[in-house]
């Protein structure tokens, strides 16, 4: 009677070692399929932030190019939206490069985030032809290139990256 005790045991001990085993893998794929896609969230929201910023600064810039902002109420107004509008998508685009950070697994792109967080365009408003203001226009002018080109080179990389995550 034991004789056919032992094989039945070992067959069912078999059964459920690889029941737990498929469970387990099947989690793991499962938990890493949930964080490529939290990731991709994220990197989607900061394109957005940075596109809109990219936008906003440019605005300004052609503002300050095509008159003078800070001589009209209505231009100051203007003027004054757009830099409290910078300062929410500043906090916005820390926000996300930290949270991309912290679920990104390659160093590199980490990296680069941390570059385009500090490569963030910023203008001082002022009149050209007073103090500095000219210098600080065209280093500003400079940063919006730069900001565009840093995070093009790091979506560049998430869309190589990505293509293997595709199935």
């Amino acid at each position: 009677m034991i004789d056919w005790l032992n094989p039945l045991l070992s067959l069912l001990g078999g059964a459920i070692g690889a029941a737990v085993t498929g469970a387990a893998l099947s989690h793991f794929f499962q938990r890493r399929r949930f964080f490529q896609e939290q990731l991709i969230q994220r990197y989607s929201e900061l394109v957005g932030v940075a596109t809109t910023d990219i936008d906003r600064a440019k605005r300004i810039a052609a503002a300050f190019v095509t008159g003078d902002p800070l001589g009209n109420e209505a231009l100051k107004n203007w003027v004054a939206e757009y830099i409290q509008e910078r300062d929410h998508l500043r906090g916005e685009l820390s926000r996300l490069c930290f949270q991309i950070r912290l679920l990104e697994p390659d160093p590199a792109l980490g990296k680069l985030l941390q570059e385009l967080e500090r490569a963030w365009p910023f203008l001082l408003p002022g009149k050209f032809g007073s103090g500095n203001f000219n210098e600080r226009f065209e280093k500003f002018e400079k940063e919006i290139v730069e900001f565009r080109k840093l995070l093009e080179s790091i979506m560049e990389r998430v869309q190589k990256k990505t293509q293997l995550w595709k199935v």
